[in-house]
């Protein structure tokens, strides 16, 4: 397995829902995506299964879920 780097930069991004986000890798068992927003989302999103990682690369914010109020920042996985 080689390293590599992905520019993201010129992905186009639509930042309403993180079901919208942008496929970068996948296989059977795992999908890396890549979903960026610039405002808060006015929905609500689940995944039933509890299998999503989110990781904080930039920016802060509050996630309320079913273990309540969680402040994250970046850096942080959610």
């Amino acid at each position: 397995l080689r390293p590599h780097a992905f520019d993201l930069n010129k992905l186009a991004h639509d930042g309403s829902c993180p079901w919208k986000a942008k496929t970068i890798l996948k296989n059977n068992s795992c999908i890396v995506s890549h979903w960026m927003t610039e405002t808060a989302t006015d929905h609500l999103a689940r995944n039933g299964d509890g299998d999503m990682i989110l990781f904080v690369h930039d920016g802060a914010g509050d996630l309320y879920c079913d273990f309540g109020h969680l402040e994250y920042r970046d850096g942080d996985y959610i």
